[in-house]
């Protein structure tokens, strides 16, 4: 059986970059709240502050792993770290629009 690799449509690649990229920002959004705790040594996250933080965690990789890399940002200009976490999310675009298309693929057969 000759087995073909799903068509992804760019269209969908970039509905996926960009609802990834609003993930990651909100989830970077609520995981700010924990900054809160450098003042106040009493202070505990709330529950969404915590799931936001692993949230976040996990939609950055690839792309804190690339940005570990490169150094870390110590000597690299910021246009490079919004390349790199724009890319990030583009990867991410691509991985769910493929995944979307061979699952779709898989349920016609």
């Amino acid at each position: 059986m000759l087995v073909c690799m799903p068509r992804i449509l760019p269209r969908q690649v970039l509905a996926f970059t960009v609802v990834h990229l609003f993930l990651v920002i909100t989830a970077l959004f609520f995981a700010l709240e924990g900054l809160a705790g450098m003042d106040d040594a009493d202070w505990k996250p709330s529950m969404l502050g915590q799931v936001a933080e692993v949230v976040m965690i996990v939609l950055l990789q690839p792309g804190m792993f690339v940005w570990a890399l490169l150094g870390g940002g110590r000597e690299n200009p910021d246009s490079l770290e919004w390349l790199v976490f724009c890319a990030n999310s583009l990867v991410w675009g691509v991985a769910l629009a493929f995944l979307r298309a061979w699952w779709l693929q898989r349920s016609r057969d």
